[in-house]
């Protein structure tokens, strides 16, 4: 049996974890937002390449280019700061009430304006941080451009650009405020740390896989279908989309999947502790002389499903393996309150039901020979034993050596009567003594289950637990329901920047139709390419974020939050072959428009 403050103790664990779960969503947001910024402004960089090799062409400066852009997101980032404020405060005031009856916890309606600051913080520290690499490729443009047909890769920077003071010296700054800003509002610097760690990691190895794709296609023989062959072109010859294809895909893959595993380990924690059979009632300090009655009365009523009964003694722990308790060294709370005085224990003949032995053996039934202890495997963890080990226990001022037998790990949902630390039967039997006891009713009547027994036992101690415990249920479900509402905003989250990186390489996409059509290729062979191009790429970018979100969220419940992972192989394969099918679909659809376009109209449009 637990005190009360260890379900509290219980209760705030979760709370935490929600807010861990919590804290990496808005970092996960923070990232998806700076994908879906780098990819809107890589795009509307791309449709404007005419208007800068213009600007180009009549004097303006690198640096005029830059100022020119740069004014025009942050002039769009404010619009989108304060849409976005205004939503965020009514959503505030709307959802507040609802977050407050699902947790029980008194939130009323109101909005914060420092967290209101904080989030404008973030809208432009994102908008600037991730446009910046778009618009350094706008600064690279020169005015013969006006006379290429690429479309794409003299903006699109190199590893070496990325060196330059330029280029390094600002994206620095602006990653370094934010990683600040995201300290100083989650409190958790570390996990901060680890996160940017790890997106660095994951932006890495999604830019190799690109360009392993690209050099192994590079080294294919030629294919013998020229829609095939065609296909394969268009994904690794110069100025290509692929490698921020696979960079945004893969990236909001990963990221969602890890949400969507996080939750749903989350809400299984949260689910296995909510207890399957809790009794109605708990009996406390019962003489022994009175159980034959209590038995007769549980018999004889027929609301009563179940009565156990357990022998309770009080002893103190005095030392472990000759070191005495107060010398243990720091322990969790819920284990140092079994060494600080007297703590319950009791002796049993058999396993107690919702206990599995993990180590060591059980007694025989009919065990007599020198004292031998249970214990749970949170005071063998705690304390580091092995079965072996020796404890000196007090139990009514005797002090007795016991040897440790094996450990157990208790069930606690299942609502039946255990200690973390049970004697073998033998000389603890005759140790003072009393009982304590579960009654199990049916549903609906505890009230009058309550009264019969008080009447017929007025001196029996006893508690109706029920609605306590159900109450911590429903505020454990509601929680899991909260942690299924965040989630489910990320996950949407990561679906539009899903669609969002299909926008690059729109216009270049279009061309090539056309382009294709003029040469005698038919709408269906058109298709066919892009479906081609597009399943490859979504395969790479799916393989690739499927493992790096697994990887994500294994470390994140290993490390982080302490839980156990509990992944679901049917979301993984429906996330990713979602993936592909979406990547595959928005190729096609962002091209649909060039089907329906004339060529001569396109072309002429190409030489103005």
């Amino acid at each position: 049996m637990s005190r009360k403050t260890h379900a509290a103790a219980n209760l705030r664990r979760f709370f935490d974890l929600f807010a861990r779960f919590l804290t990496l969503v808005g970092l996960s947001s923070l990232l998806v937002g700076g994908a879906g910024v780098s990819n809107a402004v890589a795009a509307y960089i791309s449709e404007r390449r005419s208007s800068i090799a213009t600007l180009r062409s009549l004097g303006a400066t690198s640096a005029r280019i830059m100022v020119h852009f740069l004014t025009q997101v942050m002039l769009l980032a404010a619009g989108g700061v304060l849409l976005g404020l205004l939503l965020g405060a009514a959503t505030s005031l709307l959802a507040l009430p609802v977050l407050s009856g699902m947790l029980s916890l008194d939130l009323p309606p109101s909005v914060d304006p420092l967290s209101l600051l904080t989030a404008a913080a973030f809208g432009f520290l994102i908008a600037v941080a991730f446009a910046l690499l778009p618009l350094r490729g706008a600064q690279r443009l020169k005015p013969a451009s006006l006379f290429r047909s690429s479309r794409s890769d003299e903006v699109r920077l190199g590893w070496r650009d990325l060196l330059v003071w330029q280029t390094s010296v600002p994206l620095v700054l602006m990653l370094a405020a934010l990683a600040g800003l995201a300290v100083l509002s989650t409190g958790a610097p570390w996990l901060v740390f680890w996160y940017a760690v790890g997106a660095l990691v994951a932006f890495a190895l999604l830019r190799v896989a690109a360009w392993l794709l690209q050099a192994a296609l590079r080294r294919l023989p030629p294919l013998p279908d020229a829609k095939l062959r065609q296909a394969i072109r268009a994904i690794h010859r110069p100025g290509s989309a692929a490698p921020v294809v696979v960079l945004s895909l893969g990236l909001g893959l990963a990221l969602l999947l890890m949400i969507t595993l996080l939750d749903q380990s989350l809400r299984a924690q949260i689910d296995s502790a909510v207890a399957e059979d809790a009794p109605a009632f708990v009996l406390l300090d019962m003489p022994k002389d009175m159980l034959p009655a209590v038995q007769a009365f549980a018999a004889a009523d027929p609301d009563i499903e179940e009565l156990e009964t357990i022998a309770m003694l009080r002893g103190s722990i005095e030392s472990v393996n000759d070191t005495a308790s107060g010398d243990l060294g720091p322990l969790p709370d819920d284990i140092a309150d079994m060494f600080e005085g007297d703590t319950a224990l009791s002796w049993a003949n058999d396993v107690p039901q919702g206990s599995t032995v993990t180590e060591g053996e059980w007694w025989p039934a009919d065990y007599d020979g020198p004292p031998l202890v249970s214990l749970s495997t949170e005071l063998r963890d705690a304390l580091g034993l092995a079965v072996g080990d020796t404890m000196r226990i007090a139990i009514a001022g005797r002090p007795i050596e016991v040897t440790i037998a094996n450990f157990r790990d208790i069930d606690w949902r299942e609502g039946t009567l255990s200690f973390r630390l049970l004697f073998s039967p033998g000389i603890i039997e005759a140790a003072p003594q009393t009982l304590m006891g579960s009654i199990a009713v049916a549903d609906g009547t505890e009230p009058s289950v309550e009264t019969r027994l008080g009447r017929a036992f007025p001196t029996l101690s006893f508690l109706p637990v029920g609605d306590a415990l159900k109450q911590i249920e429903d505020i454990l479900s509601n929680l899991a329901n909260a942690v299924a509402l965040v989630g489910s905003l990320a996950v949407i989250s990561g679906v539009l920047v899903l669609a969002g990186a299909m926008t690059v390489g729109r216009k270049q996409r279009e061309a090539d139709a056309v382009v294709m059509k003029v040469l005698g290729a038919t709408s269906r062979d058109v298709i066919f390419g892009f479906l081609v191009e597009y399943g490859l790429l979504g395969l790479l970018a799916a393989a690739m974020g499927a493992g790096l979100g697994i990887a994500a969220a294994w470390s994140i419940l290993t490390f982080v939050m302490d839980i156990a992972f509990a992944p679901n192989a049917l979301t993984i394969v429906l996330v990713i072959l979602g993936a592909v099918v979406a990547t595959i679909a928005t190729g096609v659809l962002t091209t649909w428009s060039a089907m329906s376009v004339r060529p001569a109209k396109q072309l002429r449009q190409e030489a103005v």
